[in-house]
Formats: C-alpha cells, sequence, structure tokens
C-alpha cells in the first residue's frame, strides 16, 4: 500500500507536507521552480526585508561550525540578510514564480512601520501570492520593535495584517520568546491561519586569537539538525491548544526528522538548512522516506499520522520514577576505553581484578550505556524480587 503524501496547509492543497523556508534557495523563480522539480509541496520566497540595509549581505556569510563526521553534525552559522529585490522587483518575480510552477508560492515579509506592512501585504496579495508568511524574528535585522515588547507587537501586527489582506497570514515566531503558547494563541486570536515554530535562533561565535566576533563581527543566525529538539517540544505543547496550522521548522536533516514534526502535531514541516548544505535533491529523498515509513506503519495519509505522539507525551505527575532497570557490562565486548568509569559520577562503576564492575548501589541512569562506543554496555530489566542491593559481577576490561 503506497500512502499520498497529499496534505493541506491553510487551505491549499500541497502534493507534500514538506515546505521550503525563505532562503537564498528560494529567492528566484528559478530556484522555486528547483524546488517543485524536487517535490516541495509549497514554497515561502526569501523574505522581502523594507530597510534597504537588508537587502545587502557581506561575503562571506556562511560558517560550519564544531564540524564532526558527516553533515550532520555541524552548527550552521550564517549572516544571510534578506532578499536583494526591493518591494516592486520582489513582486515582479514572484508573479513570475506563480507562472513558472503549479505549487503554492507564500511571500514572506519584514517591515519597521505599520503602514509599511500593510502596503507591502497588499503588494504581496496584488502579485499573486498564495499566503504570507510575516517575519517579525529576522536574526540578524535592525530593531524592529514598535513598541516596549516584542511578544504584544507581533500579536499587534499580525492583526493589523490579517485585517488587510484575503489572503491567509501566517505568523513567524522567534524562538527566544518567555511564553510561546501565549503569543501563539494571541496571533490565532489576531486573525492568524498559522505559525512558523520557530525562527533561527540568534548566536555568537568569537575568534578566540584576534578576540573578536568570526566571519563579519556581528551575531549570526545559529542553526543546524543539533536544534530539532525545542522546535519539537513546542509543536507538540501548541498543537493541542490550536485551531490553526502549524508549519514546524528547525534541525530537520531526513524523512524521519519531518515525522516526529507531524506525529506531533505539525501541519507541514519547513526545511532550509537541509537543502543549503545538500542541494535541493534532499526534498526528494525526504519525500521518499517520509512514504517509506508510511507504508510500513499502514498509514494511507498524512493525516492519520499527524498528531499521533501528542496524547503519548506524559505530564509531570504521570511520569514512571520507579528503578526498573540497571546497567550491564558485556566483558567480551569491551574496547578498554574506560569512558565509563570516567563518566560514572554515581561511582557505581568500579575497577576489580577483571576490568569493571557494577556495584549494587547503580541507579540505572543509563549515562554508561549512552557513551558506550563498543556496545558493551546495556541496560537489563530488574528482577521483580530484586531490591537493588546485589552486586552485578560481571565485569569488562579495565580501562587506560
Amino acid at each position: 500500500m503506497r500512502a499520498h503524501l497529499s496534505t493541506t496547509y491553510l487551505g491549499m492543497d500541497l502534493k507534500s507536507p514538506i515546505v521550503v523556508a525563505p532562503a537564498g534557495i528560494t529567492e528566484t523563480a528559478e530556484r522555486i521552480g528547483r524546488c517543485e522539480e524536487h517535490g516541495a509541496g509549497a514554497v515561502v520566497m526569501k523574505t522581502m526585508a523594507e530597510p534597504e540595509i537588508m537587502r545587502q549581505s557581506p561575503t562571506p556569510r556562511f560558517r560550519l561550525l564544531k564540524k564532526g563526521k558527516g553533515l550532520r553534525h555541524f552548527v550552521l552559522y550564517s549572516y544571510e540578510q534578506a532578499s536583494q529585490f526591493g518591494p516592486e522587483a520582489y513582486a515582479a518575480e514572484l508573479e513570475k514564480s506563480r507562472k513558472r510552477v503549479t505549487i503554492p508560492v507564500i511571500a514572506s515579509i519584514a517591515c519597521t512601520k505599520e503602514r509599511s506592512w500593510i502596503e507591502m501585504a497588499q503588494m504581496m496579495e496584488s502579485a499573486g501570492a498564495n499566503a504570507l508568511e510575516i517575519n517579525l524574528s529576522c536574526p540578524h535585522g535592525p530593531d524592529m520593535s514598535l513598541d516596549s515588547g516584542i511578544e504584544a507587537r507581533i500579536t499587534r501586527i499580525t492583526g493589523l495584517v490579517a485585517s488587510a489582506v484575503k489572503i491567509p497570514v501566517v505568523a513567524k515566531l522567534p524562538s527566544q520568546l518567555t511564553d510561546p503558547s501565549a503569543v501563539a494563541k494571541g496571533v490565532q486570536e489576531a486573525g492568524a491561519k498559522g505559525v512558523v515554530i520557530f525562527n533561527r535562533l540568534v548566536g555568537l561565535d568569537v575568534d578566540v586569537e584576534s578576540q573578536a566576533p568570526i566571519m563579519h563581527g556581528a551575531f549570526a543566525g545559529h542553526g543546524g539538525y543539533w536544534s530539532i529538539h525545542y522546535p519539537l517540544r513546542w509543536v507538540a505543547e501548541l498543537s493541542p491548544l490550536l485551531a490553526i496550522d502549524i508549519a514546524a521548522s528547525g534541525g530537520v536533516a531526513s524523512g524521519e526528522d519531518a515525522i516526529k514534526f507531524l506525529l506531533v502535531g505539525a501541519s507541514v514541516v519547513q526545511i532550509c538548512t537541509a537543502v543549503i548544505v545538500n542541494g535541493y535533491g534532499i526534498i526528494s529523498q525526504i519525500n521518499a522516506e517520509i512514504t517509506d515509513y508510511a507504508a510500513r506503519h499502514n498509514f494511507r495519509s498524512m493525516s492519520e499520522l499527524r498528531g499521533l505522539a501528542c496524547d503519548r507525551v506524559l505530564g509531570l505527575q504521570a511520569v514512571d520514577r520507579r528503578r526498573k532497570v540497571r546497567a550491564r557490562i558485556d566483558g567480551e565486548k569491551c574496547n578498554h576505553c574506560g569512558a565509563c568509569y570516567r563518566a560514572c559520577f554515581h561511582g557505581t562503576i568500579v575497577p576489580d581484578r577483571e576490568g569493571y564492575a557494577i556495584t549494587s548501589d547503580c541507579t540505572g541512569c543509563g549515562l554508561c550505556a549512552e557513551i558506550c562506543d563498543c556496545g558493551a554496555i546495556s541496560m537489563v530489566p530488574l528482577s521483580g524480587a530484586e531490591t537493588g542491593r546485589e552486586t552485578d559481577s560481571q565485569p569488562g576490561r579495565l580501562g587506560n
């Protein structure tokens, strides 16, 4: 049985839940066409910013920090500004994009003045945008605050824009909010048809030799595949509370990552870093992985799996705090590294004559099994009668 990737977002029919987020990869009609060719369900065009200074990006503007093995293990540190196009040129490129592709093209705008928000929104609607994202949280724009608090500003600007156009409006929320749930409910009440959870984090890296910020001397967008868990938490919290669509954003490198967001209630999943680093072909790869997953689990459509994990997220009182497992070392697999011994702050992994032993005080925390690279440590269930006072006498070999 082949699952259908088709879904709905903002009242629009999409052939896939994968939406390409606004960045250089969606700046022109030609690049938007490449998104469609590789299976994107929709595209958010690179943000058009009212301040002209935001249309000029420094060079270089991308760094990969903390690189490990493979492209999944890095931080994408970037200072890519808004679209190079001013309002009229942006609207013209939007019209060109709408003629080129059949998938929805969502415009994205960032303004500083209330009048500009309304004028730019109406201009994008006239140019044929299927929907509109309002970007009130660009990680490296000027201070765009119109009042004393960003959270109140987000709600007010959302209401202004939503009342000025007939196309669906989506509020792109920053990740650094005091109460994301209150803000999300606020923009829903203000007329938004969807929210993006979240925009990129603002980060900083410093060169210790020059004692100055790296690359361009300022803060920058800070994200990558490592960042998925924070938006996952908030999509899971918000999806039962909201009647509007949620576009999840952050840390998606594979179909499995996208599935996680769908399982906690996202309507669609936005991807950006994956395309920037791997190319547009990653879109079709993610689609194929979602299709394979749905087939293995007998899901015929995306709606059947959406939100399934939400009811399984336990609250504070429901977490089972009984001690049910303990660690066990397989001496045949141990590679003598000693990592478990050094990491066990409980002091329950001890050296003996043959290697290591785990004492009866093992709390079952699981850290040693996670640290062990050779698979020598496993977490095993306690017997019904076990009190935890017996000593596990299955040692590994003593590390260096």
